[in-house]
């Protein structure tokens, strides 16, 4: 983990129920990362980084990086892009069928009043998939939270172009000062990736999704 420590996967409270040719040791822990709803990439050294929980990726105690003013020489500029037609408010998911024939199955839905994606407001939009070792309706109801928030996120993706920052590194918060707006909020964005120009004087972008998009999540009982 980026602090040193170190969290066992073995220690997940739950269960990836694997058959005898269900994939590499890579594809086991990569299942497992998903299960804990884990962030999976590179660092900026090239190595693979598994940290163990998202739970937390509207929690606004993450780390700012960086702090950004339209006074600021450092804020060359901003794009927003808005994408409610990838967006879904309702999400189900079922697990793997079990030895009494029953299913696993998990249901969350965007109820938040706060959230301009929720389903009073655009309407009810349902996805349903299945998740291979899923055996715990709590499981299906985990992945089907973490998939509805990561949903809503599509709805503003921002990118941030500025002069070359060395400190940088992913999961990690910027933030946008906008005395545009009223009450001049100060905006908190996800870094996703950046990407920096060979020369040294090139400005650099950075890829951010909005944290304030992030719905409350309902479970509700699901349909299988």
């Amino acid at each position: 983990m980026p602090d040193g420590t170190s969290a066992n996967l073995t220690d997940a409270p739950y269960t990836l129920s694997v058959s005898g040719d269900g994939g590499t040791e890579g594809d086991v822990i990569l299942k497992l990362g998903e299960m804990l709803n884990a962030w999976v990439g590179y660092d900026s050294a090239g190595m693979l980084r598994i940290d163990a929980s998202q739970d937390d990726i509207d929690d606004s105690t993450k780390p700012v990086l960086w702090t950004f003013s339209p006074d600021d020489t450092t804020l060359l500029g901003t794009t927003y892009s808005i994408k409610n037609t990838e967006v879904y408010n309702d999400y189900i998911v079922v697990g793997d069928q079990l030895d009494d024939y029953t299913q696993p199955s998990g249901r969350a839905q965007n109820l938040d009043m706060r959230s301009p994606t929720n389903i009073n407001i655009i309407g009810r939009k349902t996805i349903r998939q299945t998740a291979s070792g899923y055996a715990t309706n709590t499981q299906c109801e985990d992945l089907a939270v973490w998939k509805l928030k990561r949903s809503t996120v599509l709805r503003k993706a921002v990118t941030i172009s500025c002069p070359q920052i060395l400190h940088l590194k992913e999961n990690c918060l910027v933030e946008i000062a906008r005395p545009d707006k009223p009450g001049a909020p100060m905006e908190r964005h996800l870094i996703q990736g950046f990407s920096r120009p060979l020369t040294g004087t090139e400005p650099m972008t950075i890829s951010c999704v909005s944290v304030q998009d992030f719905p409350v999540a309902t479970i509700v009982p699901s349909v299988s």
